[in-house]
């Protein structure tokens, strides 16, 4: 693949992502998904990285209006590109190092440490916390997302690159998940009363 050459796109009409965010939705196969239209950008979001739609819904959230990527999906597209590939380094539950190339060619390494995460504020003091239960993942998954943001943004059309945890989420140590502020929730709507129309009374003015 020349280098030169951009992702390759999945040819997603609106209104095949549409149909398909309709189906998936009333599936209930992906719990995360609260509406039809939120399925449905999640469809077009992957399409534009060569994505199909079950694994969009699978490896893709919308968190507080931006796109995240689970660590797996991010990978997989940087591996795909045939232009940039990446290379651990070091991986243990204090430290995370992966190198980054391109062409073959070393471009970058990012690194993400225990030390960086207790920095950031992520490390909870609950023992349910997933940065206490799955180190070696989420220092990778941050490591990763790091890397992809500073080394291969043309892969993901310049948009910044997260994970779901880097945007406040709860998620798994597989990187599902767990709890987040969506964009695309249930809108509540409730029945317009009308006005209660008004009697003229002779000899007043209203």
């Amino acid at each position: 693949m020349s280098d030169d050459k951009p992702a390759t796109m999945i040819a997603v009409s609106v209104g095949l992502a549409e149909r398909l965010g309709g189906s998936m939705h009333k599936s209930r196969l992906f719990p995360g998904i609260v509406n039809a239209e939120g399925a449905q950008a999640i469809i077009l979001a992957g399409a534009e990285f060569g994505v199909g739609p079950i694994a969009s819904l699978t490896g893709i959230n919308l968190i507080k209006g931006k796109v995240t990527y689970s660590a797996n999906l991010m990978a997989a597209v940087i591996r795909r590109s045939g232009r940039y590939d990446y290379r651990i380094v070091e991986h243990t539950d204090k430290t995370c190092r992966i190198e980054f190339t391109h062409g073959r060619q070393a471009i970058g390494v990012s690194e993400f440490t225990w030390v960086d995460a207790e920095r950031a504020g992520l490390i909870k003091s609950s023992i349910d916390s997933n940065w206490r239960n799955y180190p070696k993942a989420m220092l990778f998954a941050r490591a990763l997302s790091q890397g992809a943001r500073w080394h291969c943004p043309d892969l993901f059309a310049g948009m910044p690159v997260y994970t779901p945890d880097e945007l406040g989420a709860e998620a798994a140590g597989d990187g599902d998940v767990v709890a987040a502020e969506w964009t695309a929730t249930a809108v509540e709507t409730k029945p317009v009363v009308p006005p209660v129309p008004v009697k003229a009374v002779p000899g007043v003015t209203l």
